[in-house]
């Protein structure tokens, strides 16, 4: 079971703590387990417990604590809509990588994380290889935050966040330059800019990111603006494809994929 390293003192931050150790297997944890894997006190541990398994985020059986059945209904629907944007948006996603010779990813938001569907690295790696790796926090990530500034709702759910009003004053400027930049601490060392993709109803509901992992990866005005160009065409075809497929209708899915 691997441990989260580090506790924050917000709610959200220890929420997350929690699931993060409780998502790390499949088997069923005690509540020491989670305890000690979060590296919080006991009685901090139940009573979030409690309030999760109330939210249903959080199952607790006979053999301990597991995933909830709104979790996981919400990480099958951010996987469902994933595939489906992916599968839409890749001829994009090639021509970004091409134009630009940087790391292309896609990525959807999942509550308080951002899960990249597809990612295509860079010349100096395999051009075409897919990885998911593990999900990162939203608000640190240029995706994250470029679907966050167009996402009232989605930003909202992250008010308990020490740097709620920081982040609340970056989305201003991402909605006025219509781009996002990775947090310079990031763990995972990815830098990246990234533009949002929107539905119909103009809510942002993917972001795609351009970049790379090494200080030589340098992200030029002309990438820039072919980051631009990439994700306003991609916008266009998702409202195309809802247009296409008709809400409850299988056969307008069905129609939309053969059309597209």
């Amino acid at each position: 079971m691997r441990v989260v390293e580090g506790e924050s003192s917000t709610v959200i931050g220890r929420s997350l703590a929690i699931l993060e150790v409780i998502g790390s297997t499949r088997r069923p944890l005690s509540l020491s387990e989670i305890a000690r894997g979060a590296r919080l006190p006991k009685t901090t541990t139940l009573r979030l417990l409690g309030t999760l398994v109330e939210h249903r985020v959080v199952m607790r059986g006979h053999a301990g604590y597991g995933l909830g059945s709104r979790l996981q209904a919400a990480i099958e629907g951010a996987h469902t809509v994933g595939r489906r944007l992916r599968r839409l948006l890749m001829p994009y996603l090639l021509e970004l990588h091409r134009v630009t010779g940087l790391t292309v990813s896609l990525g959807v938001l999942n509550y308080y994380e951002v899960h990249f569907v597809e990612t295509l690295l860079t010349h100096r790696q395999f051009a075409r290889m897919r990885t998911t790796g593990e999900p990162l926090p939203a608000h640190r990530t240029a995706s994250g935050k470029a679907i966050l500034a167009y996402n009232p709702e989605a930003l909202a759910r992250l008010a308990d966040l020490a740097e709620y009003d920081e982040l609340v004053e970056e989305t201003v400027l991402i909605r006025g330059s219509g781009l996002a930049h990775t947090d310079p601490g990031l763990a995972s060392g990815l830098q990246g800019v990234a533009a949002p993709i929107f539905a119909r109803s103009g809510v942002a509901v993917a972001a795609i990111s351009i970049g790379g992992m090494t200080p030589t990866d340098l992200i030029g005005q002309e990438a820039v603006a072919a980051l631009r160009r990439v994700a306003h065409a991609a916008s266009v075809e998702v409202r195309r494809s809802h247009r296409r497929r008709p809400s409850g209708s299988r056969q307008g899915a069905v129609s939309a994929r053969r059309r597209s």
